[in-house]
């Protein structure tokens, strides 16, 4: 039995994440967290009889995140004898505010930064902390984004936020690296995916976001990948038998990186 904590885990990727491995039908525990629920990936798991938790939290709030994975490594440490791999995918993230920084509120710059860079720090922390004596296969993933290899005029924070993740993994891959049963840490950015997030972006101004006809023609010309899609090439990576410590990747070149699947 594999054991999945996902974070943003009711719509986009996060979602389509959650319904690839309830659809390929893998004897798994999954912990899904995000703001809000998502019924029918609940109403999947009761069909398929799969075990689901799903944590109501909104990840700018960071005083809980330690006791989340703490309670969920208590229930898991009941079942340690089943657990083949562990497994925790940082995928919760929000783009706003999509401004120039001297018209960015300091709680929003606040809050994105939070949810896209310092809440990935805290459970990655957690998560090692608790599973530092398993003897099984643990592994985090990191969603990063292109965003964090070059500025965008009006995405300041989103870009911060996405490079200071690029680090942190390899900063933790190097130092789980030393240990006897160190935790593999890497970070991926997944393209151009067809999300919520997408949208937004498409919706501002572009005073506030001066390549957002860019975008738009993103849309409009089908260059957009399908959450589904990237989700099995996510996961593909996540069990392959080579998984760089502390490596960035993108998705996009990984028809060039030798990856012999599990």
């Amino acid at each position: 039995m594999n054991a999945y904590i996902i974070t943003g885990a009711s719509k986009g990727l996060g979602e389509a994440l959650v319904r690839q491995i309830m659809e390929q039908d893998w004897a798994s525990v999954l912990y899904c967290i995000s703001r809000t629920t998502n019924d029918d990936l609940i109403d999947l798991a009761l069909k398929k009889d799969m075990d689901l938790d799903w944590i109501t939290y909104d990840l700018s709030d960071l005083i809980g995140l330690s006791e989340i994975v703490e309670d969920i490594m208590g229930e898991l440490e009941a079942r340690a004898e089943d657990i083949g791999g562990i497994y925790l995918i940082n995928n919760a993230g929000v783009i706003g505010p999509v401004k120039t920084i001297e018209h960015i509120e300091p709680q929003a710059l606040i809050n994105n930064i939070h949810v896209n860079m310092i809440a990935p720090m805290i459970l990655t922390g957690a998560f090692i902390r608790h599973t530092q004596q398993m003897e099984v296969e643990k592994r985090v993933l990191n969603i990063s984004s292109g965003a964090a290899e070059h500025g965008y005029y009006g995405w300041s924070a989103y870009c911060s936020a996405k490079a200071g993740i690029n680090l942190f993994t390899e900063s933790v891959g190097l130092e789980q690296s030393y240990k006897e049963q160190g935790v593999e840490v890497l970070a991926l950015a997944p393209g151009i995916v067809d999300t919520p997030m997408q949208a937004e972006i498409r919706e501002a101004s572009k005073e506030d976001f001066q390549e957002v006809d860019r975008f738009v023609a993103f849309k409009e010309n089908g260059d957009l990948v399908h959450p589904e899609i990237v989700a099995k090439d996510v996961l593909t990576l996540l069990h392959a038998k080579v998984y760089p410590q502390g490596a960035t990747l993108d998705l996009r070149d990984m028809e060039d990186i030798n990856f012999d699947e599990q």
